[in-house]
């Protein structure tokens, strides 16, 4: 079957195609989908394009035929403050960079991380005060940020950087749908919204430099993935050492900018739902208390607690479907494939949904509900291919991922064992569609758990 014979989304306005509705209500629209087939057309102007629907065409598009997509145009626009680091490049190059980071991410160096996360939780509530209304997303925030910049840099950014940082990537990832969906003549107008956005590519590269700058000496800080990066620089060409040193940039702004405000989402996801789900609360608590207290006192979570928090894995696991940051990802043809029946034609953008993918009924059950028990008796493994993606699939599955599971299970359990985190609006907090999915702000009321005392 031809692309042009499948099914095509109904269109609100002719020559924007479905620009709007992705932009106004993109969940409603992207779920409304799935009834067209499993590949559906949607117009986008001039660029020929679809939404594939189906988990299992999904698992085609990222694992058995990956080599048949690029990456597509959503990371065509983060290219501008991303660069060609491990979340853009393609090909050799991305497989080559991959294999040198990888090692950062191995079991033993992921369980050395998780041992000082605690830490910096300690740090970030030690102001907390019984009663005090605390904004989470933006404590999580700047707490991942420091969480990931010291696993990877061993180095601390000042709340100055770690700030004009965040404020930039916001400003940044506002920026990316729009770019991605109109066209491409659009973001060379003056507008404001482009002054400001390229205004925020600046400061944010800025910041990171400053960040990689503050870095300690390999010798002095132990194996980072900055020292990774220079070694292989050192190993190359003098005559690239210019581009190389581009290159570390690219890895480490990608790695920073992308690693820590997709967790901090989800943890201000899953605190929100934990609150709102008195029974979830309750047996998360009680195993908290049996895994890290005794006689009243809570340790500080470490890598060895991480196999025993059983629930607490089901929450984060739970938070990663209903919640799913990449709520929008792209790949594009580079040569004609037969996808489901559909011959997909050569530079076509290929849409795709891990967030709808995750809310289908014949998976998932009351699809909308936070129910972490449905995680009890099944895995990700358990379920068909491609119907739980929250990392991704294929050979640009996540590399982190290892990484940012361990960090929301230490911060979750920590802040759970210690304090009771009570939202207290009638209104639901607003969750934002930019480049990444999360909730834009959640004010919560903070009080300690009882008379529990704290380990050292």
């Amino acid at each position: 079957m031809e692309l042009s014979q499948v099914p095509r989304a109904p269109a609100w306005l002719p020559l924007l195609g479905h620009v709007i509705p992705v932009l106004t209500r993109p969940m409603a629209f992207l779920e409304s989908l799935t009834a067209l087939g499993g590949v559906v057309r949607i117009g986008l102007g001039p660029s020929r394009a679809c939404v594939v629907t189906d988990p299992a065409l999904v698992h085609v598009l990222l694992v058995e035929r990956a080599g048949d997509f690029d990456k597509g145009r959503i990371f065509d626009k983060t290219r501008p403050f991303l660069g060609n680091g491990l979340l853009t490049s393609a090909g050799s190059f991305h497989l080559r960079q991959r294999r040198l980071i990888q090692p950062m991410f191995r079991p033993d160096r992921i369980a050395c991380y998780a041992d000082g996360m605690a830490r910096h939780v300690g740090a970030m509530t030690a102001g907390w005060r019984p009663g005090a209304r605390v904004e989470l997303v933006e404590a999580l925030e700047e707490l991942t940020l420091v969480i990931v910049a010291g696993a990877l840099l061993s180095t601390t950014p000042s709340h100055r950087v770690s700030a004009e940082m965040r404020q930039a990537l916001r400003t940044v990832l506002r920026g990316v749908p729009a770019r991605t969906f109109l066209p491409d003549c659009w973001e060379r107008l003056p507008t404001p919204g482009n002054r400001r956005f390229a205004a925020a590519v600046a400061r944010l590269r800025g910041s990171l430099d400053e960040l990689i700058r503050s870095t300690p000496p390999a010798a002095e800080a132990g194996e980072t993935l900055l020292s990774v990066l220079l070694d292989a620089r050192a190993a190359e060409a003098e005559e690239a050492a210019g581009e190389a040193d581009e290159q570390i940039r690219d890895e480490l702004v990608s790695l920073l900018a992308a690693g820590y405000e997709t967790t901090a989402g989800v943890l201000a996801a899953a605190l929100y739902e934990i609150d709102r789900h008195p029974a979830v609360r309750e047996r998360l608590h009680a195993e908290l208390d049996e895994v890290l207290g005794g006689a009243g006192t809570v340790a500080p979570v470490t890598s060895r607690h991480l196999p025993r928090l059983r629930r607490t894995h089901h929450v984060i696991a739970e938070t990663l479907r209903l919640y799913t940051p990449g709520w929008l990802l792209t790949r594009r043809a580079v040569r004609e494939v037969v996808l489901g029946g559909v011959r997909i034609p050569a530079g076509t953008q290929v849409f795709f949904s891990a967030k709808a993918i995750h809310r289908d009924p014949a998976v998932y059950p009351d699809p909308h509900a936070f129910d972490p028990d449905r995680w009890l008796e099944r895995t990700a493994r358990d379920l068909p291919p491609g119907s739980c993606i929250p990392f991704g699939a294929g050979n640009r599955q996540c590399v982190g991922n290892t990484f940012a599971s361990a960090e929301m299970a230490v911060v979750l359990a920590s802040l759970c064992s210690r304090w009771r985190l009570t939202y207290e609006s009638d209104a639901a907090p607003e969750v934002i569609h930019h480049a990444i999915s999360r909730i834009s702000r959640l004010e919560m009321t903070v009080r300690p758990r009882g008379a529990v005392r704290w380990a050292v």
